[in-house]
Formats: structure tokens, sequence, C-alpha cells
């Protein structure tokens, strides 16, 4: 009996082996086309995880974690039933071209989060949703460090704002808030994006949803978990902030925790943890899973071996937008010494100048740009123009920093967005500010042929463009003072572009001789 018992459990070892053999060769390649694939994505990411020392400063620990559960779920996954999923082929093919629009567009936030849920479609269409649903936590869990996450910093920003001024007001520190500015006798705190607080509460969130996945069985006991690491978290940044204010009071702004309040924050974030844990732990009640190593357990189900139809498919299906992406990228020019030729003398106005009115747009890397100014007896109009050669990631002509007034301050209240002339042109509207007074500013977008007043119509057009192979894009603004009246600064502008601005746009960009 005992012989008997030995030679059964030798082959069911065997099978296994079998069973996990074929599997871990299939599900393989499928990751290692994806990542090859995506490499250029997966390098950013990688990026900023290194250069983080905030939000993304946990970036490698959460791939760790990541990985590690993957790897862990390969057993069990071998073991369950097996097969091809063919409806979820649309699905891969979306998330791809969803892919491919954020690289046309270099819209990096689109690229990264798209990522991990294209990894598990192409999984659940090879192997099934049962096999995909082993590695749904393994996958997602990545989400916790994925730098679109840097986004809810403003969100977060303004509740620390608020508790602080709160905080403040139960104290006797002397101090006025102003916007996000907190001003003491000794000097002032800038409540910027980064004492958001949002590293903590995205490292206090990602090891409560692990200790949840390792130790409950129940969504509820998640979700109370979840709610009090968030309100202890925020707290925490909340508590970190007010002391170094109150220490820099105390200190006359010499405390070096006035300098150095990550250490602070992460020390408070150290200590709030502890009971968080116990309070963790009483969770677990009844439900405590068996932490120990249960083993590999052969259901006695007849898998099929990976469908290297189905996997040849998906991987073609998976790649089809980053192979768009890199034959586009081929046909790009190289990036040259080009110069912006403005108009000459016409129609009234005189020769373009060189502006000394301290009006300098800010836009990320372009190829070329100038501003000069235009006049016409008293009237005065400046002109800004650049050209993109080619858009890539830190080279964009749509960038959240991009500022069309520049280092002018925004006087936009009370004026439409957009402007329509009577040709039927369209152009964006702002409003500004400088040491003469209040100026307006018309621009608009170039992209290939197309000409866009919006941001958003822009990136639209960017990434169609794109996709054509033609890449070149740019920008014409045009500032006029308004003198008090801004509808005379309206006229002005739509005359000045209706003789002089309608000539200035991708043609004027020459290679320099």
């Amino acid at each position: 009996m005992v012989a008997a018992s030995v030679v059964t459990r030798r082959q069911g070892l065997s099978g296994r082996v079998i069973d996990l053999v074929p599997f871990a060769m299939g599900l393989g390649v499928l990751v290692a086309a994806f990542v090859i694939a995506f490499l250029p994505s997966i390098l950013w990411i990688l990026k900023e995880w290194s250069g983080s020392s905030g939000v993304l400063s946990h970036g490698y620990l959460v791939a760790a974690i990541s990985i590690y559960l993957f790897v862990r779920a390969i057993p069990q996954a071998a073991t369950t039933k097996q097969g091809p999923v063919w409806s979820l082929l649309p699905v891969l093919l979306l998330l791809s071209t969803v892919w491919l629009l954020g690289d046309a567009a270099t819209i990096i936030a689109v690229q990264t989060i798209v990522l991990p849920v294209t990894l598990l479609a192409a999984i659940a269409m090879v192997f099934g949703l049962a096999v995909a649903h082993k590695f749904v936590f393994s996958v997602l869990f990545i989400y916790f460090a994925i730098p679109a996450i840097e986004h809810l910093q403003s969100f977060f920003q303004a509740f620390t704002v608020l508790a602080v001024s709160f905080l403040i007001r139960l104290t006797d520190v002397p101090a006025l808030v102003e916007g996000n500015t907190v001003f003491i006798p000794q000097g002032s705190f800038e409540i910027a994006g980064g004492c958001s607080g949002l590293n903590y509460v995205v490292a206090g969130l990602s090891l409560a949803i692990f200790y949840g996945h390792l130790f409950y069985t129940r969504i509820k006991q998640n979700l109370r978990l979840l709610v009090v690491v968030l309100v202890v978290t925020m707290f925490g940044n909340w508590i970190r902030v007010f002391s170094v204010i109150v220490i820099g009071y105390q200190s006359d702004m010499q405390s070096t925790l006035v300098q150095d309040h990550l250490t602070l924050g992460w020390l408070i974030f150290a200590i709030l943890m502890f009971p968080v844990y116990f309070f963790a732990q009483s969770l677990e009640g009844a439900n405590l899973r068996d932490t120990r190593n249960p083993g590999i357990k052969v259901r006695g189900v007849n898998n099929e071996y990976p469908n290297w139809t189905a996997g040849v498919i998906a991987i073609a299906a998976m790649i089809s937008g980053p192979i768009w992406a890199s034959s586009v990228s081929i046909s790009r020019p190289s990036t040259a010494s080009l110069v912006i030729e403005f108009p000459a003398e016409t129609l009234g106005w005189g020769e373009p100048n060189q502006s000394n009115w301290g009006w300098q747009p800010n836009f990320k890397n372009p190829t070329a740009e100038s501003v000069v100014e235009y006049r016409s007896g008293s009237d005065v109009v400046l002109v800004y123009a650049n050209y993109y050669q080619s858009q890539e990631q830190d080279r964009e002509l749509i960038y959240f920093s991009n500022e069309i007034g520049g280092g002018w301050r925004d006087s936009s209240d009370g004026l439409s967005e957009t402007v329509f002339l009577d040709d039927g042109t369209e152009y964006g509207q702002v409003g500004a500010r400088n040491y003469v007074g209040d100026w307006l500013i018309w621009y608009r977008y170039q992209h290939g042929d197309r000409f866009d007043a919006s941001a958003e119509q822009a990136k639209f057009s960017q990434a169609l463009q794109t996709l054509k192979g033609n890449s070149a894009a740019g920008i014409a603004a045009f500032a006029t003072p308004c003198r008090g009246q801004c509808d005379t600064a309206s006229d002005r502008l739509a005359t000045f572009i209706h003789q002089v601005g309608h000539k200035i746009n991708l043609s004027i960009v020459k290679e320099q001789q």
C-alpha cells in the first residue's frame, strides 16, 4: 500500500510538470512579445521611477511585487481549463489602436494606462478567461505605479491647503494663507504639488491592497482597510505640512526640517502605519487565509496545450499599433537647423523687427521659434511662431506646461476662448497683462494642412497627421495692447491677420543658410 502511494504521487508530480512546461512557454512568448512591442513606453515608465523622489518613488517595489505575484500564479493557471476566446480579438485590436493614437498624439498617459489591460486581454484571448483571472491582481497592481496618477496631485493639493488653513486657525501661529502660499513673519511656504501627499496615499493604498489580497476573503474587509489607509495617510500629510510651518515659525526658518520635510513625511507615515497594521489584522477574523504554501493541486482538468494559432494572432493584434507607430517614426525627417522668415513689409505694416516687449511664449523644445514686432503708425502687433519638425515625449506643441502668455500674467476673465473671423477662420483667444496693461492674444495651431484653435482639437489633428506620416506642426500667435479698449484691439488683430498674419504658417520655415 505504501509503495503504491509513492508511485501515485510521482505520477501526479510528473503530470503537473508536463502541463506546466508548455503553458509557461506559451505565456513566456506572449509576455516577451508584449515587452518588446511596447518597450518605448515601458522604458519611459522606468525613467520616471528612477528620476522620482515623490509620487513614483515606490515604482520599482510595486513592479517587483507585481512580477512576484505573476510568477507565483503560473502553476495554478497551468492547471486551469484553457482555450482561446476569439471574441476578444477586436478588444485587443482596439487597445493596440488606443496605444497607437496615444503615441501619435504624444499623450504618454494614454500609452501607459492601456498597457496592463492590453497584456491581460492578450492572456485571456490565448488561454481563456479562467486563466486570465489568475493574473488579474498581479497585472492590475502595477497601476499603483503608473505615472498617470501624478495628475491627481492638484486634487489632493487642494485638500491639503484647506486642512492646513483650518489647523492654522485653531492655533496661535500668525500666518496668512493666500492661494497655495502660507505667509508667516519669517518667510513663506508654498504648498506645491509635491506637498499634496499623493505619494503617501498611493504607497499606503498599494500596501493595503496587497495585504488584502494575501489575507482577506471578502470585499468588505478590503474596503474598510482602504478607507482607513486613505484617511490616515491624508491626515499624516496634513500634520507634516502644518508641522513644517510651525517649525519654520519657531526656528526662524533655520531648522533643517524646513528644507528636508520629505524625510519627516515618511517618518510620520511609518509611525501611522503601525496602528493601521493592527487594524488590518483585526479585520481578518475567522477568514484568515492559510499563508503556508498550499502546493500545486492538479484538478483533473484536461487542459489543451497552448493554442499557438491563437497565440500568433493575438500577438499580431497586440503589436499592430506599435508596428504602425514604428513605420511612421522611420519616415519622420531628422531635425535640421531651421529659421522662421516672417513676411516683409506689406499693406502699411512695416518690416518685422525684433520685439522688446518681453513677450516670449513658453513651449516645449520647438525646432525653431521667433518673436517679432510689426508696426503701422501707432499700432503695434507682436507675432510669435514656432515649428516642430517632429514631436515626441518632452518635445511637444501641446503640453501642460506650455503657455501662450509666457511670463505675462493671465487676464482672460470675461473673454471667449474662441473668435471667428469673417473669412471663417478660427482663433483661440486669451488675455495677458504686463507692465503697460492688458494685451489681447490670438493664436492657432497648425498640423500639416489643418488649423485648430483649441489644444484638444490640435491633439486630435496631431494624431491623424502623424499617422499619415506628416508630423510637422507649429503655432502662430498675435498680441496687441488693449489700451483700455479690447474691442479696438480685436479689430486691430483681425485687420493684421487679414493683411499679414494669414501668411504666417509652416511654409515660412526655411533651412538656415
